[in-house]
């Protein structure tokens, strides 16, 4: 439910949290098949240090590595 009182954001950014809200909600055809496939990778008995969590976050994709 939304609240009836005026907020203090412009509306560009309101609407922008109502889209990002409701793209939650929204399931895609194309995020099905990447779970399936990170799915695959997971072993819940693989022991994963914090290091480990770290280099995998940092690891950029090609496209994008270099324009940032």
């Amino acid at each position: 439910a939304r609240c009836t009182k005026s907020v203090s954001i412009p509306a560009p950014v309101h609407y922008a949290d109502l889209a990002a809200y409701a793209a939650r909600m929204f399931e895609f055809g194309d995020d099905l098949d990447h779970n399936e496939e990170v799915g695959d990778e997971f072993d819940p008995t693989e022991n994963i240090s914090l290091n480990d969590i770290k280099t995998k976050v940092m690891i950029l994709n090609d496209k994008i590595q270099n324009n940032m």
